[in-house]
């Protein structure tokens, strides 16, 4: 009759954990030293100049930044567009051409290869083709990097600015705010002891055992010189989950910290998907090869997530109190989360916006679950990789 609760109280116990250790952020100290901004990109023609003209509207001093441009095997006009901003910008902008595959790395990975073996900096900062950074970007996610922490994720934000208001677009940013701020929660137990929550305080040396690898590639920092040490994307892989599969890598085999940060001014805005199939590819795709990158602490947060999204549903057919009792519980524990880090970002979700998310979440994962189960090909930017 209680076994429904078994694994809500879990799951709560975890929400509201991370709602705890996002409210203390992570230290930071201002540096001026050379960055390097990467922009790998494919077909992005209606986004891509909004996107390089954010970057070159920084804060950070002009002659300690540069931008990589990679034009990854575009049909459109993304490369033209990237070569005349480089001649034009006052930002040092260099562009890579790549017109053909690799033998054995495809896709992104291949393009974030070949830009971060170009890359003459220790820091460097990561973005898409199809996202626009805030003025105070580059400065910000640069006092993030402190000596013991290789990787920095920031928030996206996901905004239609061709249609307000849009269905998608909302789902996408409540579905991108939750991931953020759980993740954040959990980064978090690397923090030094005493920035840990009073609460959570004297269970620091067990918190901190927990090494999540979950974060966005389109909002990251990584210094190089840990990069080069675990043997960058080559020893990666093959993956369609580059950013997850990295920070699995230096968590595997480093000691240093990867932080993912709430701080409204490391935001940075996307574009949702264009429609319900380029949703459901995109959650393919990051279904699809997490088994490939998983630590301890992904194991065992992803198996959670599984049993409260896809058999806790099914609990309340035979318990029919609890099972109701341990649903509405996680899906309000989220919602705190999801309040809290509004908070903090200064954003905000509407109430039925975060409905929508827990009621998606639940189909979603019973859909992605079954292609998973029956091994169908993951389609993405017109290539095909089998799960």
């Amino acid at each position: 009759m209680f076994l429904p609760l078994i694994p809500a109280a879990l799951m709560v116990l975890l929400l509201l954990m991370a709602k705890l250790m996002i409210r203390v952020p992570w230290p930071s100290s201002p540096r001026k030293e050379p960055v390097t901004v990467v922009v790998c990109a494919r077909d992005e023609e209606p986004a891509i100049l909004e996107c390089l003209i954010s970057l070159s509207e920084q804060t950070y001093p002009e002659d300690l930044y540069q931008i990589l441009l990679v034009d990854h095997l575009s049909k459109d006009r993304t490369g033209e567009i990237m070569d005349h901003f480089a001649e034009e910008s006052s930002v040092k902008t260099r562009v890579i051409h790549v017109t053909s595959e690799d033998g054995g790395l495809k896709g992104k990975v291949q393009a974030l290869d070949i830009a971060l073996d170009q890359v003459d900096t220790e820091y460097v900062l990561l973005t898409d083709g199809d996202c626009v950074v805030s003025d105070t970007w580059v400065e910000k996610m640069v006092s993030y990097l402190e000596d013991d922490v290789a990787i920095i994720n920031g928030h996206v934000r996901v905004e239609d600015t061709e249609q307000e208001g849009s269905l998608l677009a909302r789902l996408q940013d409540t579905i991108n705010l939750m991931f953020l701020a759980f993740s954040s929660g959990n980064s978090s137990f690397q923090k030094p002891p005493s920035l840990y929550h009073p609460i959570l305080r004297p269970f620091s040396p067990l918190l901190r055992r927990i090494r999540p690898s979950f974060n966005m590639g389109n909002n990251q920092g990584i210094r190089m010189s840990v990069y080069r040490e675990i043997g960058g994307l080559r020893k990666v892989g093959p993956t369609l989950i580059e950013d997850v599969a990295l920070v699995n890598r230096i968590l595997q085999t480093t000691d240093y910290k990867t932080a993912v940060v709430m701080d409204p001014e490391t935001i940075v805005t996307t574009r949702p998907s264009r429609n319900v199939r380029d949703f459901w590819r995109q959650s393919r795709r990051w279904a699809s090869a997490t088994d490939r990158v998983q630590n301890r602490t992904n194991t065992v947060l992803l198996s959670l997530f599984v049993v409260n999204r896809i058999f806790l549903p099914w609990t309340v057919i035979l318990f029919p109190i609890t099972g109701l009792i341990a649903i509405l519980s996680t899906g309000y524990a989220e919602y705190l989360l999801i309040r809290e880090a509004n908070r903090i970002l200064q954003t905000h979700t509407p109430k039925r916006d975060v409905i929508m998310h827990l009621v998606t979440q639940i189909l979603l994962n019973h859909l992605v679950g079954l292609a998973l189960l029956f091994r169908t090909p993951v389609i993405w930017k017109g290539q095909v990789y089998e799960s």
